[in-house]
């Protein structure tokens, strides 16, 4: 994968006007165009504004003035929206991107999305009615349906994501997962190990990349891959917001019924709480970590250092991040309109979850 900054062309698209709602309703633009940004100087009628609202709703319209607007007259503030603590982001990484915008003299409104895509479309209006002058998305689920977010984008409103939007074309900075997947794969190959379990959230289409990185990897070295998962394909469609008290718990409720029947001498685990939770069913059973079992999560969390066994891991570099994409939105709002993609390399933490694989094993 190519890690350098990939730029993009920008995108032009043709919308509702005021002109063609103008037609419809039989009112002059000025009138249609008063009614819509909620003109205090504007006299029309109750029934005039019900029919040019009508109008524009069945024609899917968005004010573009205010969208535009917003680029002339800055509000200095920004839009975050997170949808959980657990997916490519921290208090600790919205404390510094908070810092950041404040040093650059802007405020920081927040929004939590709870991974509900719906929540996060109505986050997107609000912010926007707040005229903020742009908007850092922390991407959870995928979804297709988000008519809001494609507007902003098609517009060239200042936003960009932290991780990268799978259907949509717009400026991100993520982890280059694949990347970290390989790192782990590379790790337990070293340490003589080749029959390892991969304990992912989610089965397939949804396994992450940093799975996809890791088995790809194993294959090379000959390695004998098992796959679990946390939650099955329904549980998966509810887009639940996992706590770490769950991921853990789930976690050793699994393992303690498959590590013996499944025999690894390895485990890699999608994030850190699920890596815990496999040291606390090793020890459970046990299973001595590393001296029969080792294990690597993915994140490099607060838990991950400060567990019974320590935690090797994979290394989001969070605060590289925060920086980039902020950097990147107020280059946005000054107006640069290329589309930036920046991809940031993991590192391998090695703690004491992990040791050499046992002679036959």
């Amino acid at each position: 994968m190519n890690h350098d900054k990939k730029r993009t062309p920008r995108r032009k698209m043709q919308d509702t006007t005021l002109r063609e709602i103008s037609e419809i309703t039989g009112f002059a633009c000025s009138t249609v165009s008063a009614v819509l940004n909620d003109d205090s100087k504007c006299y029309a009628s109750v029934k005039t504004k019900e029919k040019i609202l009508k109008a524009a709703g069945e024609l899917n319209y968005h004010p573009n003035l205010l969208y535009r607007g917003l680029r002339a007259k800055k509000t200095n503030t920004i839009g975050l929206i997170v949808p959980n603590l657990h997916v490519n982001v921290s208090i600790a990484s919205i404390e510094l991107i908070e810092d950041l915008a404040w040093k650059a003299g802007y405020h920081l409104f927040l929004g939590y999305s709870k991974n509900d895509v719906d929540k996060e479309e109505v986050l997107l209006k609000d912010f926007i009615s707040r005229r903020v002058d742009g908007i850092i998305l922390v991407v959870g689920v995928e979804r297709r349906c988000r008519p809001e977010l494609q507007y902003l984008l098609e517009q060239d409103f200042p936003l960009v994501t932290i991780g990268k939007l799978a259907h949509f074309d717009c400026s991100f900075v993520t982890t280059d997962y694949y990347w970290g997947g390989q790192l782990a794969a590379r790790h337990l190959n070293d340490a003589g190990h080749k029959k390892v379990l991969l304990f992912d959230e989610f089965p397939p289409p949804s396994a992450s990349l940093r799975m996809n990185g890791f088995r790809d990897t194993a294959k090379k070295y000959n390695m004998k891959i098992d796959e679990v998962f946390l939650v099955n394909g329904k549980m998966e469609k509810k887009m639940a917001v996992f706590s770490e008290e769950y991921l853990i718990t789930e976690s050793v409720s699994i393992f303690k019924k498959l590590l013996k029947s499944k025999g690894p001498t390895g485990v890699f685990a999608a994030n850190d709480a699920m890596a815990l939770g496999v040291l606390k069913a090793a020890r459970e059973m046990g299973i001595g970590v590393p001296d029969e079992l080792s294990v690597i999560g993915f994140d490099d969390t607060p838990i991950a250092a400060f567990a019974s066994v320590p935690i090797t891991t994979i290394r989001q570099k969070k605060e590289e991040m925060s920086r980039k994409v902020v950097k990147l939105l107020m280059d946005k709002i000054e107006g640069e309109e290329e589309i930036l993609q920046e991809y940031i390399l993991p590192e391998l933490v090695v703690r004491s979850s992990t040791g050499s694989a046992k002679e036959g094993r």
